[in-house]
């Protein structure tokens, strides 16, 4: 047999990835255009003609107000803030396009901005969902079944369309626990690294950690190290690393 005939014959691994892409894409441009259609059809009924909930993310009770974190920029994170920060952060981020030009920041672009980055958060963690389910399935029909119905379910859609962190935990966690998953069955370090790194990034969106949960993630560096089959020391220092910052997202 030839180098081509063996090439060709060969399943490409990104083809593994179109399905997850395709679903992630769709799920987004349909949860982004039935949020502006539900808009346009009930605009008089809305709250401030816009939002699909009762508060804008300026004025939950979790987040600063941008009047609060615009004068103090970044440093407001660190003196004001006794939640996680990460949907702040994003909102900060979100007042570029006005404060770089000198303009007022409008609390309405923000929320905005969010309702755009929550739908493509729901599209991403439906595509999580589809690559977790195939995974355990190996069937892809059962995997897209099952995404199918998890995407339509009304408490899931309520949950990322809120103007809070509750999307961002969603896709965060979820995305922690999928990488333990994948460490638990392949054994790898380099898995129980991300999912390290995945639960610190969830902490920074919502209080998942507490101090005795602490201590069971030091146990389990270590029984990840054991039962790994490819141990590699910088990999556990990183691991390490990422607990020790846990904790001090924590305290």
């Amino acid at each position: 047999m030839s180098v081509v005939e063996v090439t060709t014959s060969r399943p490409a691994w990104w083809r593994a990835w179109i399905a997850p892409l395709v679903i992630a894409a769709a799920s987004t441009s349909v949860l982004y255009l039935a949020i502006r259609v539900f808009r346009s059809a009930n605009k008089g009924a809305l709250p401030e003609g816009y939002r699909i909930q009762d508060w804008s993310s300026n004025w939950m009770m979790q987040t600063l107000g941008l009047e609060e974190m615009i004068p103090f920029g970044p440093a407001a994170f660190w003196y004001s803030h006794v939640y996680p920060p990460l949907e702040d952060m994003i909102r900060y981020v979100f007042t570029f396009p006005e404060t770089s030009v000198g303009e007022a920041v409008s609390p309405m672009a923000v929320d905005f901005r969010l309702y755009a980055l929550y739908a493509v958060l729901y599209g991403l963690t439906n595509a999580l969902l589809y690559v977790w389910v195939r995974s355990l399935t190996r069937n892809g029909w059962v995997a897209l079944a099952m995404t199918m119905v998890w995407a339509i379910h009304p408490g899931y859609i309520t949950i990322m369309t809120l103007l809070e962190s509750s999307p961002l935990a969603m896709f965060t966690i979820s995305l922690s626990l999928f990488f333990l998953y994948m460490f638990l069955r392949y054994r790898n370090l380099a898995w129980s690294t991300a999912f390290l790194a995945a639960l610190l990034l969830a902490s920074l969106a919502r209080t998942v950690t507490q101090l005795h949960v602490l201590a069971i993630l030091f146990v389990a560096v270590i029984s990840f190290w054991f039962i790994s089959h490819q141990r590699k020391w910088w990999l556990l220092a990183l691991n390490i690393l990422l607990v020790a910052l846990l904790c001090a997202s924590t305290v």
